[in-house]
């Protein structure tokens, strides 16, 4: 009973325990108090009997020495009758008053009054007091009454010695008695204090001894929660305050417990996320990206059916670009980005199951049945890139930790596709030229470099609008770049995929055509030149090109065999334009012994600048110059 009851409950109880003690202390306390007194009383009571006793023999003294002293010669009845008759009434009355209290004394002290009377003391005082008066009237005192006074004050005298002395005894028995009374009581009051302290420290002890025990098993759980076994836990009985300190302590390491295992699973996420991060940075292209971000939904959730599906140059459809490997993938039908609900919201959207009234429409009617699904929106900078979409059973609970994780890989993926598209952009906007979407003049050189660093054979074209600069004039400058972007065009829609195309600048354009021949660059040259003087510039008239044509063999750079192609197109100018002319010796020689550099887009306008030295048409390094990509390196 006592180990169910509270701290606080023991303690009170042990208090009242106390206080009963205490209590009862006092009261034996009282008790030895009273009996000391009690004693101290009666012998005191003693004391004044034996006193009185005296005080008897004193007063019959008084009396006999009054009565003699009546009896003497000196004595006058009439000058001191009165005074004798008041000294013989005083002594009598106080003998009879000191009667009256000793006898008043004995019953208070319980005693009897037998063998401490003064039978005859009556009629000694009567006797007495007649001799007095008859003294004090003048009257002869006969010698037979004094010598009966006399027997009875003897007699009386020696009642008072033998009751003096039984009343000394009784006096000192008394005494005695309340020594022994009062020894008795100290002894019976620190007995008491003595088993009320016992008492006390006894129930004290077993209280402490119990806590005690008690929180010793709490320091030994706790030491083992500290050493780092987290299953340690207090045995917890009862419903006394150790037991609710008990109950505390294993909510506290259930919470540490989770607290850690919170801990860990950031730890855990963070980790993941830095070697997404470190993967993704060494991801150079968005294909390298697509495949790291297939190898992290591996990592991150084996077998779970996911896809990354991304929107196109066009921004209007998505389309998939990476999936869980060993998973089926979840076959999203969502076409365009905006009619997915997660895209829509900009924040991740978790739908427990398909058949929910506020599930996505796009989830039913899937071959694998009924399922739940997690959509995270993938964006870059707030604009949207695509979503990643998983799927699992149907009624699955996705934890804020998955959905955390998976928004983790999806932020990283739309930073780094973003980041990857912009620099790709930005090497595109580098690389080619604004208007017609072509090569520039140093993407050109750069590559035409690496074929002759190769050593790799390819047939070089240079091509001129014919009569462009009076098109310009004629019919302003935006029908010229309609006339450039559609020129361009028809290069892309004649060339290879693995064929380069460029424009210098102005109305030149470079062809290089890999592994291929001079005359088939002239097959190609043809259909194009025919294609052309059919094309059509909005409302400007057909135009007409011109091609000088050169092997890669006619140099050993890129501004040599541009030298030998540039004769070949003044030629094909001079002829008359809307030709291909091949470049022959004549042309490489020509090419050797002058550096044409082109001041104006007409062949008439063509003249050596015998200052230039640098064997380039003067064209060329103008569209150069002009280029606003010239000095981004590539």
């Amino acid at each position: 009973m006592l180990v169910r009851l509270s701290v606080r409950r023991k303690l009170v109880g042990i208090a009242w325990i106390g206080v009963a003690i205490t209590c009862a202390v006092g009261a034996i306390a009282v008790r030895a108090l009273g009996e000391v007194q009690a004693a101290n009383r009666r012998a005191a009571v003693a004391v004044d009997v034996a006193v009185l006793a005296a005080h008897e023999r004193e007063v019959l003294q008084d009396v006999r020495a009054t009565l003699y002293g009546a009896l003497g010669s000196t004595f006058v009845p009439s000058r001191d009758g009165v005074q004798l008759r008041r000294t013989m009434a005083a002594a009598v009355a106080d003998l009879r008053e000191t009667q009256r209290v000793l006898a008043a004394d004995l019953r208070g002290l319980g005693m009897s009054e037998s063998g401490v009377e003064l039978p005859g003391s009556d009629a000694f005082m009567q006797h007495a007091t007649l001799l007095a008066d008859d003294r004090a009237r003048g009257r002869p005192v006969r010698r037979s009454d004094v010598a009966a006074f006399e027997t009875m004050a003897g007699a009386i005298a020696a009642q008072i010695l033998s009751n003096q002395a039984l009343l000394q005894q009784r006096a000192d028995t008394a005494r005695a008695q309340a020594r022994r009374v009062e020894r008795q009581a100290r002894f019976d009051l620190l007995t008491a204090v003595a088993a009320a302290v016992v008492a006390l420290v006894g129930l004290g002890t077993l209280l402490a001894r119990s806590i005690l025990h008690r929180l010793q098993e709490m320091r030994a759980t706790a030491e083992r929660l500290t050493g780092g076994d987290l299953e340690a836990r207090i045995a917890v009985s009862g419903s006394d305050e150790l037991a609710a300190l008990g109950g505390a302590f294993n909510e506290t390491a259930e919470s540490i417990g989770r607290l850690l295992a919170r801990v860990e699973a950031d730890a855990e996420k963070d980790g993941f996320a830095r070697e997404l991060a470190d993967a993704l940075e060494m991801a150079d292209s968005e294909a390298d990206v697509h495949e790291v971000v297939q190898h992290a939904m591996a990592k991150l959730a084996p077998g779970r059916p996911m896809e990354l599906l991304l929107s196109d140059s066009s921004r209007a459809h998505l389309q998939r670009a990476a999936a869980n490997v060993g998973a089926p993938a979840p076959s999203c039908p969502v076409e365009q980005p905006y009619s997915c609900v997660a895209v829509r919201r900009a924040q991740p959207v978790v739908f427990p199951s398909s058949e929910a009234l506020s599930a996505c429409p796009k989830l039913r009617g899937r071959p694998e049945g009924d399922l739940s699904a997690c959509c995270i929106p993938v964006s870059f900078m707030g604009r949207s890139l695509g979503v990643l979409h998983a799927t699992a059973t149907n009624g699955t609970e996705w934890s804020q930790e998955e959905v955390d994780r998976l928004g983790a890989l999806a932020s990283q993926a739309g930073t780094r596709i973003g980041t990857v598209r912009s620099f790709e952009r930005t090497q595109l906007q580098a690389a080619t030229d604004g208007l017609t979407g072509l090569l520039n003049r140093r993407s050109i050189e750069t590559r035409v470099r690496r074929l002759v660093t190769s050593r790799t054979p390819f047939a070089f074209i240079l091509a001129d609008l014919d009569h462009f600069k009076a098109l310009n004039d004629t019919y302003g400058h935006e029908a010229g770049d309609r006339a450039l972007k559609m020129f361009a065009a028809l290069l892309r829609k004649h060339v290879r995929e693995d064929d380069l195309t460029a424009r210098l600048g102005g109305e030149e354009f470079v062809v290089v055509l890999p592994n291929a021949t001079v005359d088939g660059a002239v097959q190609l040259l043809e259909r194009l030149r025919a294609e052309v003087g059919a094309a059509s510039a909005g409302d400007a008239p057909a135009f007409t090109a011109s091609f000088g044509v050169s092997a890669s063999s006619a140099g050993e750079s890129f501004d040599e065999i541009l030298c030998v192609a540039d004769a070949a197109l003044y030629r094909a100018k001079d002829e008359g334009r809307d030709r291909v002319v091949i470049a022959g010796p004549d042309e490489e020689a020509e090419a050797r012994l002058r550096r044409p550099q082109r001041v104006g887009g007409d062949v008439a306008d063509r003249h050596l600048d015998a200052a230039a030295g640098n064997g380039v048409p003067a064209l060329h390094a103008v569209a150069a110059d002009d280029d606003p990509m010239q000095d981004i390196l590539l």
